[in-house]
Parts: C-alpha cells; structure tokens; sequence
C-alpha cells in the first residue's frame, strides 16, 4: 500500500449533489450538452495520443499556468444564457441490466475494441455523458449507464457499504455482455470508482482517463459540522421528512431545492417532465442520505487499496478553476505519479464539468487511449 497523503481535505461540493450547495455551478447543473450529432465536437486523435515514453517516476504535465475560470458553459446554462439540448436517447431508458435483484439503465454504441466504460458523478448517471457518447461510438464500443437510485435505475435495496458501487459496476459489466479488458473514464466520484476497478482487476482495464476525478482518499479523516456532505445530509434528511408527512408539495422552494439535490438537472423542463416526481418519493431522499454517510469510510476504504498501477495508461485532467497549485491539483498529480504510462493536464476555462465546459480536451484524451491501446494490442 502506498503512503496516503494526510493532510486535511475539504473537499469539492460538487462530487455528490450536496443540497447545502444546491444547483451548485462546479458541479450539480448541467451545461450546454450537444446534440447526438458526430460532427459537433469532433476530436483529432493523432494530435492527442499520450506520451508512453516515461520513466516508471516520471509523469508527462501537459498543464499550463492557469488563471481562474470567468464564465464556463455550465454557469451560462445554470444563468439561463445558454440553452441545454439533450440528445432523445437520454430522455428514455436505455437497457436494464439485473446486477442482483436491481436493474441499472444502460446506453451502448458503436463497434470496436477497446470498449470505453464511461463512469459518471454524483447525481447524474449515463446523461452526464450525452454531449459525447456519441462521437466516441464513431470509433469505437462506448457504454455509459445509471448508477444505483440515479435517473432510471432502480434503487438499490438494503444497506450500502464502501465499495458497493464498485461491486454494482462489476456485476453490470458482467450483466451487459461487454468484453475487455477497458478503457474505464470516470467523472468526479466515477474517477474514484474507476481506480476502485482497476485496483481490484487489473487484468480487466487497459486504460483509465480521470475527469476532474474525486479524492476522497485523501485527507486525515476529521471531520467537522462545516463540510460539505454533513450539511448535505442535513438537508436531505429535511426533504425525506417532508415528503413523508406530504408536505413537500407544498413549499414550492423547498421542493426546488430538493429536487436539484436528487437530480442535478430537474431545472431543465425536459428532465423535470420525465423524474419530476422523483423529488416527491422520500425513498430517494433515504437513499442519498445513506450514501453521503458512506463519504468517510468510502474514502478510508480507498485509501487502504492506493498503490501503483504500474504500466498501465493513465491521463488524469482536472479543472482550471481549480488552480494549478490547489490542493485537489496536487492530488490529482500524486493519482498521476501512480502509472508509468501518465499524463496530467489541467484544462483552462473548465469547471468541474470539464466535458460540458470544454469537450475538445476530454475526447482527445479518451480517443487518444483508445489509439494507445490499439496500438499496444497489434504489437
């Protein structure tokens, strides 16, 4: 086991849909999500492969001094300036795959190895990927799905423990069918789920590509009445109590409110039209209490697995709103200095939401590791 870095985290809000920072601009809303159109946002892989040639402690820094974010995609949709398509297939359920008494909705296209799993954060499921799912299918097999009580998946029965959604991944990779070994991307809490798979199944992952990836395996562990998710688990446990007395309906603020916190886009109307009475089930309030309780020992859990990927290719982006010298910045090197094979870069004028804010960036890097292992694959 590495050595965890123990310093104290206060970590980004937007990792999970924390009602304390409800609609949140880094994270819990949505920004301009394109049409399911390959012409839109088409990346060129032969200028993005990454660099292989590192030494087993060398990491190759695509990044550059970067200044604080203005205004992002995000903001301007979460401000009304910008208008929000989404692709039809995202508006319905895809395939439901039983991982064990429980069905998560699944979205899968294209043709060709290595298939790329798409892993996506807190609150959001397979639609947080809808603005490029589709143009990566134009190379290769792509999946992307709901997690556990997210969009169209069922609710996961019983008690959570750490390492359940890695446990629900696995058995849905298992349920769709799909051959690997991966490319695994993962989004904010996804980036920690991606690594959780890829530690335990090495054999099963050809590369992984972090997005703005969580670090919630970082830290001392303390906790205090200020972070992020204790409030969060404040004002969910609020919800869950009006809608079980039947009140939530009629505070139409707090019901806004927690709506937003079970799904990050019900602002947008043809979200709310579809889950809108999801805010009013106190079930779903229960289940995300439940998970954000979970934040400690899921990190201890992972920082008990950190260890060396040794060869395995690596690209970890991360937000310029960030800063270069941030904190999570500096995680997300040491997450970078675990492979041999890496690349870490920081995207400018990018929120949390690197692939709404900018695209460009997050398509070359996973198009370009597809590039990678196919090429390693034929040698």
């Amino acid at each position: 086991m590495m050595t965890p870095n123990r310093r104290r985290r206060r970590h980004q809000s937007a990792t999970v849909p924390a009602i304390a920072l409800a609609l949140s601009v880094t994270g819990c809303v949505a920004g301009t999500v394109s049409s399911d159109n390959p012409d839109t946002q088409a990346a060129s892989v032969d200028e993005t492969a990454v660099d292989v040639a590192q030494t087993p402690d060398t990491v190759s820094d695509a990044s550059e001094p970067q200044t604080e974010v203005t205004t992002t995609a995000t903001e301007q949709a979460a401000s009304g300036q910008a208008d929000v398509e989404f692709p039809p297939y995202v508006l319905e359920p895809g395939k439901m795959l039983d991982v064990g008494g429980y069905s998560l909705n699944t979205y899968c296209f294209g043709e060709g190895a290595p298939t790329v799993i798409m892993e996506s954060g807190g609150g959001w499921g397979a639609i947080a990927w809808a603005g490029i799912q589709s143009q990566i299918a134009e190379t290769t097999r792509v999946c992307s799905y709901d997690r556990a009580g997210m969009m169209f998946s069922d609710i996961r029965p019983g008690e959570a423990t750490p390492g359940q959604d890695m446990a629900d991944l696995t058995a849905w990779l298992k349920a769709s069918g799909e051959a690997g070994p991966y490319v695994m991307v993962g989004w904010s809490a996804g980036g920690m789920i991606i690594r959780d798979y890829a530690w335990t199944y090495p054999e099963r992952v050809a590369g992984l590509v972090t997005v703005d990836g969580s670090t919630f395996d970082f830290g001392d562990g303390s906790v205090t009445e200020e972070d992020w998710y204790v409030q969060s688990i404040a004002g969910l446990t609020n919800c869950q109590a009006a809608a079980e007395a039947g009140t939530l309906a009629e505070d139409p603020d707090l019901l806004t409110t927690c709506a937003g916190a079970i799904n990050p886009l019900m602002m947008f109307p043809d979200i709310q039209a579809i889950f809108g009475p999801q805010a009013l089930e106190a079930e779903r309030y229960a289940n995300m209490v439940e998970g954000l309780k979970l934040t400690e020992a899921g990190g201890a859990y992972l920082q008990a697995k950190q260890e060396s990927f040794g060869d395995l290719p690596l690209h970890v982006l991360v937000a310029g709103s960030h800063g270069e010298d941030s904190p999570f910045a500096a995680d997300s090197r040491t997450i970078a200095s675990w492979s041999s094979k890496s690349t870490f870069e920081i995207v400018p004028n990018a929120g949390h939401m690197i692939h709404y804010d900018q695209p460009e960036p997050v398509l070359a890097a996973i198009l370009g590791m597809v590039q990678q292992v196919r090429a390693e694959t034929a040698e």
